[in-house]
């Protein structure tokens, strides 16, 4: 999607409710549940807006927000959910989960722009942020305290230039990050300015201290292959997606897997015609309930491909301008949303997709993320 970030629509941060909270589900099944689907939106003024819709595609709420957001996160334990400020940004709005009323707005440090993610520990006390140490021109992790106030209690090196999105291993110790390997400056808007020197990594930190356990970085004739976005299964296996800043006729595969302490990351076999038609840039992954299978969109193609925890190409989807996945209630199972204002139920093993709902005033952003999956 090519939206200016620089149009900031002036608004309150008010918010208008279309339905009424949901109602108690402690005790339903997993199957039950109503999921909640959120995402970025803007509408054809160009307002932005954060957007919560029922999985049969009613609206539920939109709140207003000052500018673009990216993705947004859900506070395990807790009826809040967060949304990131675009890349690079300097707001994170925590909101209530269900009815989109604003509990808090934060504001970052002027030379901390944030990148666009972050993850919460497994009790949701904890949220780490990806940002940039503008004067090092390099990347960082803020720390926060979500029980108190979402004060900044830490800060440590991401180990790397550029670092996107990130993500938790199952116990809760170790953190994931996407280490794009691109420096920009807010100074300069989005440009980008090492292409020629690029050093994409999947680096593992201590989630305590920060320590680096260890750092995965992609083979040299791979350096301009920014990683950018990954899930991560219940067996801690990361399924990554990358886009090239190379030459634009060259096809580079766009897909890797990795576990901690195998020795390099593993990029997938990819079919020549499926990666003509990923033109080079993946959006989101995402992993399905079971942990066996992944989703990644290409949105500037117009596909969604779907891959084994293996590392094996399974199958793919067109959509028009799809970029949000997020995950399903069964094996298989997932959401996808468009640009085009499209939220989809596809499943993949029956190669069921279903249209839910179709926004026409809106367009949703880069993600989609789904009360099945809480960070």
């Amino acid at each position: 999607m090519s939206l200016s970030r620089r149009d900031f629509i002036k608004m309150t941060f008010g918010m208008t409710v279309l339905l009424s909270p949901l109602t108690s589900l402690a005790m339903k099944s997993k199957a039950e549940i109503p999921m909640i689907l959120y995402s970025a939106a803007i509408d054809k003024q160009g307002n932005y807006f954060a957007m919560a819709v029922s999985e049969q595609g009613r609206l539920i709420f939109k709140t207003p927000l000052p500018a673009r957001a990216h993705a947004l996160l859900v506070r395990p334990n807790e009826n809040q959910v967060i949304v990131f400020s675009r890349r690079p940004g300097y707001f994170l709005f925590v909101l209530d989960a269900q009815t989109g009323q604003v509990i808090q707005r934060i504001k970052t440090e002027e030379n901390r722009p944030l990148c666009g993610h972050g993850v919460f520990s497994l009790n949701g006390k904890i949220l780490y942020l990806t940002a940039n140490d503008i004067d090092k021109g390099q990347g960082v992790i803020q720390v926060l305290d979500a029980k108190n106030g979402y004060q900044k209690i830490n800060e440590f090196s991401s180990n790397g230039i550029g670092p996107h999105e990130i993500g938790l291993l199952s116990h809760g110790k170790t953190l994931v990050v996407a280490n794009g390997g691109i420096l920009t400056h807010p100074d300069s808007g989005r440009s980008k300015l090492n292409l020629d020197r690029m050093t994409p990594a999947l680096t593992y930190l201590n989630a305590g201290d920060g320590k680096v356990i260890a750092d995965y970085q992609l083979a040299k004739k791979y350096h301009q292959l920014s990683i950018r976005h990954f899930d991560i299964n219940s067996e801690d296996t990361v399924c990554f997606a990358m886009q090239y800043q190379g030459v634009r006729q060259h096809r580079l595969p766009l897909v890797g897997f990795h576990q901690q302490g195998q020795s390099t990351l593993q990029l997938v076999d990819t079919p020549k015609p499926l990666l003509d038609q990923m033109k080079n840039y993946c959006g989101s992954v995402c992993v399905d309930q079971s942990g066996k299978s992944f989703a990644v969109s290409s949105p500037r193609g117009n596909l969604i491909s779907f891959w084994s925890d293996q590392g094996k190409y399974l199958s793919s989807q067109r959509l028009n301008d799809g970029c949000g996945i997020a995950m399903g209630h069964d094996d298989n199972s997932f959401y996808l949303s468009s640009g085009m204002g499209e939220i989809h139920h596809y499943q993949r093993q029956k190669s069921n997709d279903d249209l839910i709902h179709l926004f026409t005033d809106y367009r949703w952003d880069n993600h989609l993320v789904s009360t099945r999956k809480t960070s």
